[in-house]
């Protein structure tokens, strides 16, 4: 709703904290497609990574190689833990779901292989359990009892419903030849 909402959004991107955030990811974007341009100059010829005129974009750039950085680390993540006979049951964007959670060495384990596979010190898991939805709003509760209420009702009235049109011994007297 922030960035929705115009005066709220200029000031929190006006904050000092999301202005030093903002600087430093720009800072680090700069010096990412720096490294493309002198070691992986093949990247900017792809026609997906281009704008329309041709020239490098360097947003589709940089989110191709986080996205396939991504990849690379849940492909280890998936195999370290495939090790100790864990296999996830989705891997979602820059996520990976397991069954059960990971115990702390486990996770501790495939963290160190993370950072030691990609020589990057900084990757983390962070456990989340997931639980299903449920609404905070009195309003929305509220709405959704209604609609399950109306649902339940309409499901009783189609399991009870007769046609018209169906064929019953009266409809058969009604159109009985023999009485002509």
């Amino acid at each position: 709703d922030i960035l929705r909402n115009p005066h709220q959004r200029r000031r929190f991107l006006a904050d000092i904290v999301v202005v030093g955030f903002i600087r430093e990811q720009n800072c680090l974007d700069d010096y990412i497609f720096g490294l493309v341009k002198t070691r992986f100059p093949e990247l900017l010829t792809m026609e997906s990574l281009q704008t329309p005129s041709g020239r490098p974009n360097k947003s589709r750039v940089l989110a191709f190689l986080y996205q396939h950085a991504e990849t690379e680390v849940m492909s280890i993540v998936t195999q370290a833990a495939a090790k100790h006979g864990r296999q996830p049951i989705a891997r979602v964007h820059d996520a990976i779901f397991f069954r059960k959670r990971l115990s702390l060495d486990l996770k501790l384990e495939i963290e160190g292989e993370m950072q030691q596979r990609t020589a990057n010190p900084y990757w983390r898991l962070t456990a989340k359990a997931l639980e299903g939805y449920r609404s905070l709003f009195r309003d929305q509760i509220r709405e959704e009892r209604e609609h399950r209420a109306r649902i339940a009702e309409e499901t009783r009235r189609a399991e009870n419903y007769q046609s018209q049109f169906a064929e019953t011994d009266e409809a058969e007297d009604l159109y009985d030849f023999d009485d002509w």
